[in-house]
């Protein structure tokens, strides 16, 4: 009986570890305050923007072909991210080093339905998880997205007109993007991991227990 309490126990332990390094795709508005913000706001007016682009500890460039419109659209204040006229490529997003939360918002050019966004997340250049988003809003409309739940260093983000398998670096897309930010609050709910340490517990308690029970018998 003792043995099997402690391999079920270590059985959730090992499951909830997994579940922590997992990737999770945010679709709310989830992170409460930040420590780092970019709203593009230093970028003023311009539809002829090539260069990478800094602010708040975040840094977002094109990769691919693209000139971008910072007053095509925007979110938050007067400026986004936008590869003027649609871009092949895809947006890249880098922290100056590892962090495990990121919130944005995102739309696109599109002026019929944008169908989706695309997305790589990335630590030490390799992939932690890819995939697509569907119900991406068209011009001018923009929905919270973001990713949680391990540890990333870039994020690539696009948006396809039509279908795809998944996130295609060469693909022609639309993607608007404004209000990156990070180092906010998630949740007061446990973290995986800890949850696990706390069935741990009460499993060891558990067994504590019987031995006493048995002692007295």
């Amino acid at each position: 009986m003792k043995t099997n309490i402690i391999a079920a126990a270590l059985f959730v332990a090992t499951a909830c570890s997994g579940a922590n390094a997992a990737l999770t795709v945010q679709t709310t508005d989830f992170l409460a305050g930040y420590t780092n913000y970019n709203g593009f706001e230093g970028m003023g007016s311009t539809s002829s923007f090539t260069g990478p682009y800094t602010e708040g500890g975040i840094t977002v460039e094109y990769i691919g072909t693209a000139s971008i419109w910072s007053d095509s659209q925007a979110a938050e204040g007067n400026y986004s991210w936008y590869p003027n006229g649609g871009g092949t490529g895809y947006t890249r997003i880098t922290f100056g080093g590892p962090i495990n939360a990121v919130e944005f918002q995102a739309g696109s050019g599109w002026f019929g339905t944008a169908d989706s966004l695309q997305y790589d997340v990335l630590l030490g250049a390799v992939s932690v998880g890819s995939g697509q988003i569907a119900g991406l809003s068209n011009y001018t409309g923009f929905k919270f997205y973001g990713f949680s739940g391990t540890s990333f260093d870039e994020v690539r983000l696009q948006a396809q007109q039509f279908s795809v398998p998944g996130f295609d670096a060469i693909a022609y897309e639309a993607g608007a993007y404004d209000a990156i930010n990070f180092g906010g609050s998630t949740s007061a709910v446990p973290e995986p991991a800890g949850l696990a340490l706390m069935i741990t517990g009460f499993a060891i308690g558990a067994i504590a227990r019987r031995r006493k029970a048995l002692a007295v018998a």
